[in-house]
């Protein structure tokens, strides 16, 4: 997740600073109506038409002042980032670290300390067991807790945004949107799983309670919906392989006095009833995959279905 933050920062200061210079060259000259920006797109013949394609954004100064206007919010961003080439990526943040020294400034407030990826060094380079109070450890990873927590939240919204999109519009716009729903459901798992298990900071309960959201909404979709994301889209064979991935490799934190603490906020967002006992989460899993499977009945490897279901209950 910090890695997506840095780059749309990056992106955003960017933006500002084209639209800074061009604001400036056209108040020199008669200043028009409209301060048109293009980032890659050739020069246009309508400078100043009130228009708008992939590559253009139109600031109205009338509308915006001196606030930046950005033209998409940070999912549709995300969304375009991950289908670009590694080598985009870092020609983007390259540039953007160049040309603007706050950015620069940034990444090297935010940089990772060398603990963060100590677990990853091979034993020899590893350093001594370090001396430091346990209630500093307690505290750093209540915060990370909370990250994770918040993140969830982020999840869930964008799970229920995806999939309730479709519930008001016409049959043949449903039919027509099937397919971009799927894939940007396929895309929020994998962002969930990269970003709440496969850090250095990762945890395993995030994970698999981000996944259960995602699930849960998906299973709540209109029926047209719901019946091509199980039976033909395969979004519940990738949430059910994610999560016996996650279950067999299973990381938690080292602290085992926050372990209770942390597990009741990240279970608070899928609304766990009063005085519940531990076997719930389990039961939630199971409950989840049995009605994921009713759904999927074609596929050959069911049984993954009721295997995850298993290991959920013998070892949470």
């Amino acid at each position: 997740m910090f890695f997506f933050e840095l780059l749309c920062n990056c992106l955003r200061s960017f933006s500002w600073i084209n639209r800074l210079a061009v604001s400036t060259a056209q108040t020199t000259a008669a200043a028009p109506e409209h301060a048109l920006l293009r980032s890659l797109a050739p020069p246009s013949t309508h400078p100043t038409g009130p228009f708008l394609t992939e590559s253009t954004l139109i600031v109205d100064q009338a509308v915006t002042g001196a606030v930046g206007m950005t033209t998409y919010d940070d999912w549709t961003l995300q969304t375009w980032l991950s289908g670009l080439p590694k080598l985009s990526l870092c020609h983007i943040l390259t540039n953007n670290l160049l040309q603007n020294p706050k950015v620069a400034s940034f990444v090297e407030s935010t940089r990772p300390t060398p603990a963060a990826y100590e677990p990853y060094w091979p034993p020899l380079m590893r350093s001594f067991p370090t001396t430091a109070p346990l209630d500093e450890k307690k505290t750093a990873e209540d915060s990370v807790a909370e990250q994770h927590y918040q993140e969830l939240v982020a999840i869930q919204s964008r799970a229920r945004q995806i999939v309730h999109q479709i519930d008001a519009q016409r049959p043949s716009d449903q039919y027509a949107s099937e397919e971009i729903i799927a894939r940007d459901l396929r895309r929020l798992i994998r962002l969930c799983t990269n970003t709440l298990y496969a850090t250095a900071d990762g945890h395993s309960m995030a994970a698999l309670v981000g996944l259960l959201v995602v699930a849960q909404e998906c299973l709540e979709a209109i029926p047209r919906l719901r019946r091509y994301l199980f039976s033909q889209a395969g979004t519940g064979r990738l949430i059910v392989l994610e999560m016996a991935s996650i279950l067999k490799n299973f990381k938690q934190p080292s602290a085992a006095s926050s372990l209770i603490a942390q597990r009741a906020l990240l279970l608070k967002i899928l609304e766990p009833p009063p005085g519940h006992s531990a076997s719930w989460f389990p039961c939630v899993i199971e409950n989840t995959c049995l009605e994921m499977a009713d759904h999927d009945r074609e596929w050959v490897h069911k049984q993954e279905y009721e295997n995850v279901a298993g290991i959920a209950s013998q070892y949470l």
